[in-house]
């Protein structure tokens, strides 16, 4: 994780939370991307870089771009379900379902994976429940606490397809008595591909990326003045003001904001662009932090990139799932929308909770790509890539597990 870990914390014992994988030769260079990243670490970061102002107009790297989508052909001897059979543990809204329905499920997991007492633990941090909510194209007026283990989604081909207003929508609130313990353990959960009108709170501490959104007022990496500790920003768009507080190691990349205020230390904008002058937002700096050296480090272009590949309906039958799986760029900047190449979820095996290594495996060894439905899988053997621009995906935190000590992936030779 960038940055590293806050002081006394600790990643999921015996565990491998995997939200997307990626492999691909490009020019003779090997990229390995989880959940998008930028090429190499962002110390290789070229130090006289600055970030970009934003003054022409962004509105093409915005556009949604479909590319191909896969035509299903009768002689395949295998075709997976399309809508697929998704498991309990993925919940899939459409502005039809009742409010009552979705507030219902929303605060279940929130109950089990999330609930911040004013004194104490959080509930979940250790759980083995997996939650992904997925929202079909419409405004909803509800509000998403998003707790450990816990994804939301759009199902849009454009976050800003699926509208949350009038609501606190996808948020990670601090409802702690400052500062027992603050949001130092608020790991492992997500929220990409939707917009927000109002203003946001996303106040995590690592392994808890927001990407793909489209913000209409200002986003909060913390609140109440609670502690928080790291985060990822990738591939959004913020109107307002992002504020940063007291957080430390963020990494922002690849994103279009109105302003920035605030970080404690080390920070890594690549890729960014700014609508004003903010110095702080346009060159390197390393200065003094109440706690410590302040840190930030500044690219003004990502030299390499793959977008997390996504889930969404498909624009010509909205009763049908597709998974995009965006290009590769090179020496980018701001958000880039498009949804890269399209296949039918014919072509996509969604896993069952209850599925050994050696079923998801035979869907891979016949090319299918795979989406790893919520939940935690006991792997006795690795999940083996063998095709060349084979996509395997995980939904809702899915944790791959080592039963034997043995890997839980593996490519195979001159895969590319």
């Amino acid at each position: 994780m960038l940055g590293g870990m806050p002081s006394g914390t600790t990643s999921p014992p015996t565990s491998c939370l995997a939200q997307r994988l990626v492999l691909m030769i490009v020019s003779g260079q090997f990229i390995a991307a989880l959940g998008g990243m930028c090429h190499g670490e962002p110390g290789s970061c070229s130090p006289e870089a600055s970030i970009s102002q934003s003054g022409a107009d962004t509105s093409t790297l915005l556009q949604v771009r479909r590319v191909h989508i896969d035509a299903d052909s009768e002689e395949d001897s295998w075709v997976e379900p399309n809508p697929p059979d998704w498991p309990s543990s993925v919940h899939v809204f459409s502005e039809a379902t009742p409010r009552s329905q979705m507030e219902a499920a929303i605060a279940d997991a929130w109950d089990t994976n999330g609930k911040q007492p004013p004194v104490g633990e959080p509930h979940g941090q250790f759980s083995s429940k997996r939650y992904a909510f997925l929202f079909k194209p419409g405004t909803y007026s509800v509000d998403v606490p998003v707790g450990y283990y816990t994804q939301v989604l759009g199902l849009g081909s454009s976050p800003d397809d699926v509208v949350f207003s009038q609501s606190k929508g996808p948020h990670v609130p601090c409802n702690y008595r400052p500062h027992h313990p603050g949001q130092l353990d608020t790991f492992w959960r997500s929220a990409e591909n939707f917009k927000k009108t109002e203003s946001t709170v996303w106040a995590v501490s690592q392994a808890a990326p927001i990407r793909r959104v489209h913000i209409g007022q200002n986003l909060s990496f913390t609140e109440n003045g609670c502690w928080c500790s790291g985060g990822y920003l990738g591939n959004s768009v913020v109107d307002g003001i992002v504020s940063g507080g007291g957080q430390q190691q963020w990494f922002t990349r690849s994103t279009k904001v109105g302003s920035w205020e605030g970080i404690g230390w080390n920070a890594v904008f690549a890729g960014v662009d700014v609508d004003g002058p903010q110095c702080d937002l346009r060159e390197n700096a390393c200065g003094t932090a109440p706690f410590g050296p302040k840190q930030t480090v500044v690219a003004d272009e990502v030299p390499l990139i793959a977008e997390k590949p996504f889930v969404s309906l498909d624009p010509s039958d909205e009763t049908k799932f597709v998974l995009n799986v965006p290009e590769v760029r090179a020496s980018s900047h701001g958000p880039d929308w498009s949804v890269g190449k399209t296949y039918s979820f014919k072509k996509v095996y969604v896993t069952k909770p209850t599925d050994s290594s050696a079923t998801i495996n035979a869907k891979l060894q016949k090319g299918l790509h795979v989406v790893v439905t919520p939940a935690v899988y006991a792997l006795d053997q690795p999940l083996r890539i063998t095709h060349s621009n084979q996509t395997l995906l995980c939904l809702g935190l899915a944790t791959l597990q080592s039963a034997n000590g043995n890997a839980v992936v593996e490519v195979g030779a001159g895969i590319s």
